[in-house]
């Protein structure tokens, strides 16, 4: 990895995690709070819909929302016992862990009320992830928790993977992947057991080592998910994407952004997002949707593709690349019955696929989309 996006990603990381521009209450965390316009909350729909098939409350949407539910519940009713654990009895990573699978336990057993054993324990990351979320935000956000004691506790986290984490290239190697039976388009229910998340856990805390010795300074393991969905490049010194004032490291580094090449980050994204565009309006839902998609992802309309319609109704999203070649990011129909769309070769829709939309806003929808653009760049 080239070294100055590892010096940018520990500059961004330091001020993310050791310096939040912002902290807010415990509770606050769990339930949510607005940043410029948007909830944002420790753990959401979009991470509990792995339990839409998992448990037997309701239907898919019901039970994703069951289980955040449960899930946000658990974190608070267990409030005064984190930030006690957090605060003061928590001396090593080890410890952190042996804590964490306490909680994963009691957490599974508050699921189980509204599912089976057997679906519930299929997977050990499905609700160890939750938990690593929860605790990444606490430790680096919660206001109950003072900074010298947050200093501490960021280099034990564990980092919570996910299919976008998995499918990055900068953080597992194919090598590794491939001796854990997992493949870039592995979804993070597939670390079935506690001894395979143990496994990856140790690769990441090995490969921190390593990059901290390259640079000379500490590169904690919870550093790496600077790289999940392009945070390295957005705005906010915070996990929820927070400026405050008085602390502008991320703003600094912004201004001395290094070119990625070959890796789910393989463009220089613009310091701005470009304005919205008008005319977005008059395009048909599905195609918006996936355009929406795609600015989530930093990757605009008019800077990084553009719209092609065909006189069969289908839309092209054609990127934009420096030599000029025309390539295919997505292609939408959006009158197909209820509308479908095609991402070659890669996924769930790498042939023309009605599509579900309930993967609107899925780390898995969102990595096809920009491993299809990363493809279009090189």
């Amino acid at each position: 990895m080239d070294k100055s996006v590892l010096k940018h990603a520990l500059k961004s990381a330091e001020a993310i995690f050791l310096n939040p521009s912002v902290k807010y209450p415990y509770d606050d965390i769990i339930r949510g709070v607005q940043v410029n316009g948007t909830r944002k909350k420790a753990v959401d729909i979009n991470t509990t819909q792995a339990f839409g098939k998992k448990l037997n409350y309701g239907n898919f949407r019901e039970n994703k929302i069951k289980a955040m539910d449960v899930c946000d519940t658990f974190f608070l009713e267990q409030k005064e016992q984190i930030i006690k654990v957090l605060c003061t009895a928590v001396k090593s990573r080890n410890e952190l862990d042996e804590y964490e699978h306490e909680l994963f336990k009691e957490l599974r057993d508050a699921l189980l009320l509204y599912s089976t054993s057997s679906l519930i324990n299929e997977s050990y990351n499905r609700i160890r992830k939750v938990v690593e979320l929860y605790l990444e935000h606490i430790v680096s956000m919660a206001a109950e928790i003072d900074d010298d004691r947050r200093k501490e506790l960021v280099p034990m986290l564990f980092l919570p993977i996910d299919s976008w984490i998995i499918a990055n290239e900068l953080i597992f190697s194919d090598y590794a992947l491939a001796s854990w039976g997992l493949t870039r388009k592995s979804s993070f229910g597939k670390i079935y057991s506690k001894a395979l998340f143990d496994n990856m856990q140790r690769y990441l805390s090995d490969k921190a080592q390593e990059i901290s010795t390259e640079l000379g300074e500490d590169f904690h393991v919870i550093y790496f998910d600077v790289f999940w969905k392009n945070r390295l490049y957005n705005p906010g010194c915070n996990l929820f994407g927070e400026q405050g004032p008085g602390n502008q490291a991320n703003d600094m580094a912004r201004t001395r952004r290094p070119l990625l090449t070959h890796d789910m980050n393989s463009r220089s994204p613009a310091a701005t997002q470009p304005k919205t565009n008008d005319k977005l309006a008059s395009y048909p839902q599905l195609l918006r949707l996936i355009m929406n998609e795609l600015a989530e992802l930093n990757i605009h309309i008019d800077k990084d593709y553009k719209c092609i319609m065909r006189k069969n109704g289908e839309y092209i999203l054609e990127a934009a690349h420096p030599t000029g070649r025309r390539k295919n990011i997505v292609t939408v129909w959006p009158a197909n019955q209820g509308g479908s769309i095609r991402i070659v070769g890669i996924g769930k829709y790498s042939e023309q696929t009605r599509f579900d939309y309930n993967d609107i806003g899925t780390d898995k929808l969102r990595s096809d989309l920009y491993t299809a653009y990363k493809k279009t760049q090189l």
